[in-house]
């Protein structure tokens, strides 16, 4: 898929925070197709002209002519003039395969594992939040809010029961239930999966899915900041029997769905048109 230079581009990791997951599928035909290129690459190479152009030999005193400050400057102002231009280049690049419903973000490299039961990397956990819906999620306040789950509540200190939407799907078509839901915790909490994320669960001693809208958790303790564990991108919910490689590819119910992924170049998701937050004059069909 040709890259989009007249698109958003994040020159810093930490500004695709600020993205909005809901805002970039709600702007009616603005956005169909997200890619995440890496800037590792590029770093690398840029590293080393840096360091090239560092290691000429200094002067340890001023030159006494014109001529010899020419001479004195000459290898620094080269190689800063080579720098330039080279990132000039670079950022101008592809100018002639403008696609106006691609959006392109540039990242610091690429991300080490898309399975939500897995990924701890910060470009992992971007990605997630896009390609995958969690039980709460949290606003730009740091409030509580529902995803998956449509509300909850806490019968007393160590029960967690949380009433799912209806009529949520999988990207593949696959409706989600509370049997996904289970599923995806019991296997972060199985020790033999060795999920980074199963401390986060410790105090979970059994998970509940009576009906298929019902997911109910019991703990060994009260533990008040155990919805935090349940935001996206914290968790992102999997079709129940996904298994170790399920991130290849990645099936979730985010905004965004799965396209392809090029080790150390790129990440392509578009835009998932029966996304059940849409707007329902936008669900159905892409922009």
């Amino acid at each position: 898929m040709p890259r989009s230079t007249h698109s958003a581009r994040l020159k810093h990791r930490t500004q695709l925070d600020t993205i909005s997951q809901l805002s970039l599928v709600t702007q009616a035909d603005s956005c169909s197709r997200l890619a995440f290129s890496s800037l590792w690459p590029l770093c690398s190479a840029l590293r080393a002209l840096c360091v090239k152009s560092l290691s000429f030999p200094l002067r340890t005193s001023a030159p006494s002519a014109p001529s010899a400050s020419l001479g004195y400057l000459f290898p620094r102002l080269f190689f800063t003039s080579l720098l330039l231009c080279l990132i000039t280049s670079l950022s101008g690049c592809n100018r002639g395969t403008h696609d106006p419903s691609s959006l392109t973000f540039l990242i610091e490299s690429n991300p080490a594992n898309l399975d939500p039961r897995y990924a701890t990397d910060a470009q992992s956990q971007h990605l997630d939040g896009l390609l995958f819906s969690s039980l709460l999620e949290r606003d730009e306040q740091m409030n509580l809010h529902s995803d998956l789950a449509e509300s909850w509540e806490l019968p007393d200190p160590l029960t967690y029961v949380f009433h799912l939407r209806r009529n949520v799907k999988f990207h593949d078509g696959r409706p989600l239930t509370a049997q996904d839901v289970k599923a995806t915790f019991d296997y972060i909490l199985n020790p033999a999966n060795r999920s980074p994320k199963r401390g986060a669960f410790r105090m979970v001693t059994s998970i509940e899915a009576p009906d298929p809208t019902t997911v109910i958790f019991h703990l060994n303790a009260p533990f008040s900041s155990f919805t935090t564990s349940l935001i996206r991108p914290a968790v992102g919910i999997v079709p129940r029997g996904a298994g170790a490689d399920f991130s290849r590819p990645p099936v979730g119910s985010g905004p965004f769905r799965f396209v392809s992924q090029s080790q150390d170049d790129e990440v392509v998701l578009e835009r998932n048109p029966d996304y059940f937050r849409l707007p329902r004059s936008d669900s159905g069909g892409g922009s």
